[in-house]
């Protein structure tokens, strides 16, 4: 089981959340569902004011798509997830706590290498790196450029105009079909 959301060894939760008062920060954390069943989410009563689990099944109940929060963040902090090439739309700072690379490298793999390249941003692999790299990202946009780079190879459309060519494209099949 985790003792923390990061993975980080000697990881001291209340030191976090004084970091994330004293810079005014409220932090959401949407763990994978086997990931909230190693967790004791009792360990994070109390710091509501700066922090909240996000769970699937109230995304459901409230009829909240993901992309609906992501959309308004400053910063997405993430492990191997893919869903920071979604936020590359966005632009949005990118922070990446890689803590188990060589596990990940070893039983799973990357579809992308090498790694460094395709995640542009900091790494933080211990608590004192991930309180600077959020703070620096905040502050001064050190990967915009390399963002860019990835999402020019990652996106063919940057625009606003998905769904309208989905919709084209269904009517042109169904348009074939008859």
């Amino acid at each position: 089981p985790w003792d923390n959301i990061f993975g980080f060894n000697n990881f001291n939760l209340k030191d976090f959340m004084d970091y994330l008062r004293a810079n005014n920060m409220y932090f959401i954390c949407k763990l994978h569902h086997m990931e909230m069943n190693e967790l004791n989410e009792k360990d994070y009563i109390g710091y509501e004011d700066v922090f909240r689990f996000l769970k699937e099944e109230e995304l459901v109940m409230k009829e909240i798509d993901l992309y609906e929060i992501l959309a308004n963040i400053e910063l997405l902090i993430t492990d191997y997830s893919s869903v920071y090439f979604d936020m590359l739309l966005i632009d949005i700072p990118l922070l990446f706590v890689p803590t188990d690379i060589d596990y990940y490298i070893r039983n799973r793999g990357f579809n992308f290498e090498p790694y460094d390249f395709w995640t542009p941003g900091f790494k933080a692999y211990n608590q004192g790196e991930l309180s600077e790299s959020i703070s620096s990202s905040l502050r001064d946009d050190h990967f915009k450029n390399d963002r860019k780079k990835i999402c020019d190879i990652v996106h063919k459309y940057q625009d606003n105009k998905s769904n309208s060519r989905v919709w084209k494209m269904i009517d042109r099949l169904l348009e074939n079909k008859k």
